[in-house]
């Protein structure tokens, strides 16, 4: 369809380039938030990242942009990202925000240097304080950038955040260890299993559920057997109670040549891994584990 068709790519004057390099060169320490809008330019983030010894983070939509693995990708932000980019983006002097428009302000600096690149004028601005706003798409301003950033040779804040993310990582790590409790399965060891049973061209969609939906009974189940409803539907369905189910399950889903269902049934009350905690959110988490609580028992 021609609405569909892909925009052309439009560069940032020299005037924004200018103003965009005096602003990295000034800075001792630069993160770069990679968003959707820099699909295509991983090569060329990499370049910058290693020419500035800035950490490379992602938005959701920017998250398959490049290995998980790469030493500069240092991960998400927000309730499903990580400290170490917390930490990153709250003590760097200059956050870069490439073809971004994260909407959860709380994690991003309320005061300090931002500048924001963007096709879309409206959103230059609008989630955090910037000092610079700059209209164009990402892959040729950053190509212009190239030509005129100095390189930079501290390595103390790059070194500081990938010690944390390796940190952060060695946690996921034991969490998603399937030999983690011996009778129950719980659900980081359910992704990291299907991770790595996954072709690399896999397509993940995702749905992180609510712990107060607004219509509780439509999430509440008399513990249905989705396997059986697999079946039922004309597919293929397989169950993971224990532990030592969970990878030979998923290993015949995945062999599969049709739709599958697992149903794996995993520890409820999962705690997540908050990368950032405040008296707020602790009082809104723990409101609603009151009410839950309330709801189990009254059902209203």
């Amino acid at each position: 369809m021609a609405t569909l068709k892909p925009r052309p790519e439009f560069a940032a004057s020299d005037e924004d380039i200018a103003k965009i390099t005096r602003r990295i060169d000034h800075a001792d320490s630069v993160v770069i938030m990679c968003g959707g809008g820099c699909h295509g330019a991983a090569d060329l983030l990499r370049t910058l990242s290693d020419r500035l010894k800035a950490p490379l983070i992602h938005s959701v939509k920017g998250k398959d942009i490049m290995p998980y693995d790469d030493p500069r990708w240092m991960g998400g932000i927000g309730m499903i990202g990580t400290r170490a980019v917390y930490n990153a983006i709250m003590g760097c002097d200059l956050l870069q925000m490439v073809g971004a428009d994260y909407p959860y302000s709380n994690f991003l600096p309320s005061k300090g240097t931002v500048i924001q690149i963007d096709e879309r004028p409206q959103v230059l601005g609008r989630r955090a304080p910037t000092v610079l706003g700059v209209t164009s798409s990402a892959r040729p301003t950053l190509k212009l950038l190239l030509d005129e950033v100095a390189s930079k040779t501290n390595t103390h804040f790059r070194d500081r955040v990938t010690e944390e993310r390796q940190k952060w990582d060695e946690m996921l790590d034991e969490q998603a260890n399937i030999a983690r409790s011996a009778d129950r399965i719980h659900p980081q060891a359910v992704a990291r299993a299907v991770s790595d049973l996954a072709k690399p061209d896999a397509i993940f969609v995702f749905d992180t559920g609510m712990g107060l939906p607004p219509f509780r009974e439509g999430i509440e189940f008399p513990n249905p057997d989705f396997a059986a409803l697999a079946s039922a539907c004309g597919g293929h369905g397989f169950t993971a109670q224990q532990p030592g189910e969970l990878k030979a399950a998923l290993a015949e889903a995945f062999a599969i040549d049709g739709p599958a269902i697992v149903d794996a049934v995993v520890a409820a009350n999962e705690l997540p891994n908050l990368p950032h905690i405040d008296l707020d959110m602790i009082g809104h988490f723990a409101v609603a584990k009151i009410k839950e609580a309330v709801l189990a028992v009254t059902g209203r």
